[in-house]
């Protein structure tokens, strides 16, 4: 798995940027009772084994990202609708969509919730996760997840494949991402997109599926609430896309270099080596 590196001021920097948004979201606050699902379970792969919380957690403390990987992670964006990165094969896009994902739910507003008659202060969002095969998306974009956050998150089939992360935050919260993943080649993923109710969405390697597609998994966003109800639920967040740079013919590139929206904010994670041409 390739790890993405930076330097140690960025990183300092995303921390602190972090934790001034914790503190501005824990200030609003909604009362709700649910029942609690008790019917997960843990994933268990290659890097999720007896200890794994231990291993992971100091993994995660020794994750640094690279210039273009901090600029993504510390800007936040909730006035765009889409963020975008690009870069080469192997530049660690995947882990780094997983940390924005993390640190972007830590800044969800903490709702005051009873479960099953025990009262909790959660900041809960729920995230689509897809790619255009579900192979690959179980076999590569989820394993990512695992390999980071694998100790934290359970998962069911029901039919398809969602999950469930939980962290104890410091200021006492719990954050929970409730996740939902499908395949965007899916005959049939327009009418399941449609009843989807989301707070952001992942869509990993975008350039494989379509705009149409990616309009859709939008559209499904600033819907999710886990207590119908409540007058002030979970904020929205946006799409984040990652790929490997395109040809000119895809869409990504037409929106990128052409169109450039205002909704759209796209970063580039340049590759290790540059090679001059000769010509």
């Amino acid at each position: 798995m390739a790890k993405v590196r930076g330097s140690a001021k960025s990183v300092k920097k995303s921390v602190a940027l972090h934790d001034d948004l914790t503190q501005e979201a824990s200030k609003t606050a909604s009362e709700a009772s649910v029942t609690a699902d008790d019917t997960w379970t843990r994933w268990v792969g290659p890097d999720v084994v007896a200890g794994a919380s231990e291993t992971l957690d100091a993994r995660r403390k020794t994750y640094s990202a690279s210039r273009t990987g901090s600029a993504f992670l510390t800007s936040f964006d909730d006035g765009i609708s889409f963020k975008c990165i690009r870069g080469p094969i192997g530049d660690g896009k995947s882990v780094l969509m997983c940390f924005y994902i993390v640190k972007k739910s830590h800044t969800q507003i903490a709702l005051d919730v009873t479960e099953n008659g025990v009262k909790k202060r959660i900041r809960w969002s729920k995230w689509l996760i897809a790619r255009h095969t579900f192979k690959a998306l179980q076999e590569t974009t989820i394993e990512t997840w695992n390999q980071w956050f694998g100790d934290r998150t359970r998962w069911k089939k029901n039919p398809g494949l969602v999950g469930r992360y939980e962290e104890e935050l410091p200021d006492g919260t719990l954050c929970r991402i409730d996740f939902i993943c499908h395949a965007l080649e899916s005959p049939n993923i327009i009418n399941d997109l449609q009843s989807l109710e989301l707070s952001g969405a992942w869509i990993n390697e975008a350039t494989q599926t379509t705009l149409k597609i990616v309009g859709r998994v939008y559209s499904r966003l600033k819907r999710f609430n886990p207590v119908p109800g409540l007058k002030e639920g979970p904020r929205p967040f946006h799409v984040i896309m990652d790929t490997n740079s395109p040809n000119e013919t895809n869409w990504w590139y037409r929106k990128e270099m052409v169109e450039k929206p205002d909704g759209m904010k796209f970063f580039v994670q340049p590759p290790a080596l540059l090679m001059r041409s000769k010509d």
